[in-house]
């Protein structure tokens, strides 16, 4: 756990990377969970790099919006956030990133993964509840 973190330090550190951003704070988000708890406020980002670059990205994300126990799987990168498990996935395709909050429980809270063509900046809109 000590090396994955040092890893994503230096990552944070040296990274030019556009960020999905995962925050605290509603003032710049294009798009947030309906449901409470936990209140996740995402920034998604058109993505330029690669799919593994952008796995990176979602691992610096999620380490700077205090997730825990950060894990990069097949399936996309997993944390957990006040008991809450998220799952941040890129798409190769679009270079866009999925983001995705499961419940204590396991049920699926909420996801997001908008078509950046026609939805990009529009608010709110961006979300979807499932």
């Amino acid at each position: 756990m000590k090396m994955i973190t040092l890893f994503l330090a230096l990552l944070i550190a040296s990274s030019e990377l556009q960020i999905a951003l995962a925050s605290d704070t509603p003032s710049e988000v294009y798009a947030q969970t309906t449901h409470s708890p936990p209140h996740f406020y995402v920034k998604l980002q058109r993505m330029t790099s690669s799919k593994a670059q952008c796995k990176q990205t979602a691992m610096i994300a999620m380490a700077k919006s205090a997730f825990t126990d950060i894990v990069s799987g097949k399936h996309g990168i997993w944390g957990v956030k006040d008991g809450y498990k998220a799952q941040i996935k890129c798409s190769q395709k679009e270079k866009v990133i999925v983001f995705i909050v499961v419940g204590a429980e396991g049920e699926m809270v909420m996801r997001l993964n908008d078509q950046l063509q026609h939805n990009f900046g529009k608010g709110f809109s961006n979300t979807r509840d499932l």
